[in-house]
């Protein structure tokens, strides 16, 4: 008789065939036949010939179909026995046979072994002690997920993207991609790889067809991620990280398609109340190599564009936080945010205020301020941490301190302007722009690679250049310098030739550091501050109808 079939002898069916056991963890993850033998052990056979840690303890999975894609079962980012809980993202497991080109060869690095199997590819995280959690080998089989949108998670897993030109050098590579892999199980932040996972793939072809496949799911997942960030709230330091990492990938995004400022400064304001009311260890210790990262992504973002436009970013890093950082970012340069921020506070200042007759300030403490801050970035020497720079190889030593030096000069030439117009003292500011772009050519010249994080180094240097033959040599070389995404590279660009047609157009007429914002294409920046309606004196302007 078949052994399915209905009986009203339930009693003695039973007892002649006792339940089946539930499959393991790890055969239940990968989809494996989970056997157990007669005797019944603690270990299946699989998990006994493999030598693996063999346990159940997975949460019974609820009865029905699993919801698709929505943003309401998405915003909070732990609920009681969620996904976290049952499934640690320190070790993943990926679904093999989605597609055709998923590599199904054994192979091994420092960081990652992988058991390879016609049926399942193992990747296990060697990065974090046992001894902290009983790790739970695979991320959770995502019934939502279309076969491409699983192979792109596939591929993030592998470490399979190309990071290279987002990061000060090599070095940083594995455990930026990690940072990534230890939140896949989120599933707002899984929204979020899935949409900035076709920008970042290293195989040009997957990733073009990535690209014409998924246009409108990948906006989607984009769409579906931000939606839940409105409505996150932060409870926790895990919580604070969860929300960063989401953060550096939806700007990573939008930097492909716009909007990133508006994005850094929520997810900023987000970590600001907590920053601000005080933490009893340092910013270092409570947030972690990873989230001091995505901090200084994001804070550095936005301070750049504020400078421009005039304003305040977010939240302001406190003087001494940042010290003895080598950030994947931004190098050994971390503390300069600070001189940049208060940059940002005096141009906010002369802005909003009549404080210029001519070209003289004549507030006393925008002075003082102007001349404060030039002391402590003239002064300013990075501080090298305790354990040196050994272990970073000698190319990386060099962008971390061409990086220093472009960006203590880049702040000294932002107070330059500040106090003088554009037209005058040009001379000095000259000196300093192409101290700047020689220092960038000579870094792309003697190790091939690009300073990151030098975009608004390099835009404000160009805005000096006055030579036509200067100026197209400069756009040639734009690509190499300007490398983050095809619309950061054309938008600075434009901003670029923009500023000079003004220049060239208001020769006699001197523009100051408060009205850049007026003469360049608001882009997807944050909202343009409004230009200013007249001239503070006749001596200010010789051609006032040409503002605003």
């Amino acid at each position: 008789m078949d052994p399915c079939h209905f009986s009203p002898n339930l009693s003695s069916r039973s007892s002649q065939h006792p339940r089946r056991r539930r499959p393991c963890d790890r055969c239940h993850t990968v989809r494996e036949k989970c056997r157990w033998g007669a005797d019944d052990g603690d270990a299946c056979e699989r998990c006994s010939r493999l030598r693996f840690d063999c346990h159940t303890n997975r949460p019974v999975a609820r009865a029905g179909r699993k919801a698709r894609l929505t943003t309401g079962n998405r915003l909070p980012l732990r609920t009681g026995q969620s996904v976290l809980s049952a499934v640690e993202p320190y070790e993943l497991s990926v679904r093999s046979g989605v597609d055709s080109h998923s590599p199904t060869t054994t192979s091994t690095c420092s960081e990652y072994s992988f058991e390879s199997s016609p049926t399942t590819q193992t990747v296990t995280s060697r990065s974090t002690p046992r001894k902290q959690v009983e790790l739970l080998e695979g991320i959770a089989l995502f019934p939502e997920l279309s076969d491409v949108e699983f192979h792109l998670l596939q591929l993030i897993a592998h470490k399979q993207t190309d990071v290279d030109k987002y990061l000060i050098g090599s070095s940083f590579r594995d455990q930026h991609q990690q940072a990534f892999i230890d939140h896949l199980a989120v599933p707002v932040v899984r929204d979020a790889f899935i949409a900035c996972a076709p920008l970042l793939l290293e195989h040009r072809g997957v990733q073009q067809f990535a690209k014409s496949q998924l246009t409108g799911v990948t906006h989607k997942r984009a769409a579906a991620a931000i939606a839940s960030l409105r409505q996150l709230q932060i409870d926790d330091d895990h919580d604070l990280l969860t929300v960063l990492i989401l953060g550096v990938a939806l700007v990573t995004f939008a930097t492909h398609h716009g909007g990133e400022l508006l994005l850094c400064r929520h997810i900023l304001g987000l970590v600001k109340p907590l920053y601000d009311a005080g933490w009893s260890y340092p910013l270092t210790q409570r947030l972690g190599a990873d989230g001091i990262s995505c901090v200084i992504c994001l804070l550095g973002t936005e301070t750049m564009d504020c400078l421009i436009r005039c304003k305040l970013p977010t939240m302001k890093i406190r003087p001494g936080d940042l010290d003895e950082t080598v950030d994947r970012f931004i190098g050994i340069s971390a503390p300069l945010l600070t001189h940049f921020h208060e940059l940002c506070e005096v141009a906010k200042v002369i802005y909003d205020s009549d404080c210029r007759h001519g070209a003289l300030i004549t507030d006393e403490s925008v002075e003082i301020t102007l001349t404060e801050i030039e002391e402590a970035n003239t002064n300013w020497q990075p501080s090298i941490p305790k354990t040196n720079l050994n272990s970073f190889t000698p190319t990386e030593v060099i962008l971390m301190f061409a990086q220093a030096k472009v960006l203590r000069l880049t702040a000294l030439l932002v107070l330059h302007r500040l106090r003088y117009a554009f037209g005058t003292e040009d001379s000095v500011a000259l000196a300093m722009a192409n101290t700047i772009l020689d220092e960038l050519n000579l870094v792309i010249s003697l190790t091939g690679q690009t300073i990151p994080f030098v975009d608004f180094a390099y835009l404000l240097s160009c805005f000096e250049i006055t030579k036509a033959q200067e100026r197209r040599a400069v756009l040639e070389k734009s690509h190499l310098i300007v490398d983050f995404s095809p619309r950061w590279h054309e938008q600075i660009q434009t901003w670029i030739v923009s500023f000079w047609a003004v220049r060239d157009k208001k020769a006699s007429a001197p523009i100051y550091w408060e009205d850049i914002n007026a003469y360049l294409p608001d882009g997807s920046s944050l909202h343009a501050r409004p230009p200013r309606k007249a001239p503070l004196s006749p001596l200010r302007y010789h051609d006032a109808s040409a503002v605003g």
